[in-house]
C-alpha cells in the first residue's frame, strides 16, 4: 500500500517574527551550515524574496535584509 504524501512548505508556517526567530534559532542550533542556509532562505522566501535566484554576491546581503524586515538579527558569541 502506497503512502500518499504533501509536500511540506515551512514558508506557510513562517508568518510572524516569533516563528521565524524559532526557524533560525533551531537550524543555528543544529549547526549544518546547509540546514542553516535553507532555513534563511526559507525566511527571505517568507519575505517575498526568491534568494537563490539572486547572484551569489547580493544573496546574503538581501536574506539579511529579509531578516531585518521581520525584526530578527543574527548575533555571535563564543562557544
Amino acid at each position: 500500500m502506497a503512502i500518499d504524501t504533501t509536500l511540506w512548505d515551512p514558508t506557510l508556517r513562517l508568518t510572524n517574527r516569533e516563528a521565524i526567530l524559532a526557524y533560525v534559532e533551531a537550524a543555528l542550533e543544529d549547526g549544518d551550515p546547509e540546514v542553516i542556509a535553507a532555513a534563511l532562505e526559507d525566511v527571505a522566501r517568507a519575505g517575498g524574496l526568491d534568494a537563490p535566484s539572486l547572484p551569489p554576491e547580493a544573496r546574503l546581503s538581501a536574506v539579511l535584509g529579509a531578516l531585518r524586515d521581520w525584526g530578527v538579527g543574527l548575533a555571535v558569541k563564543a562557544a
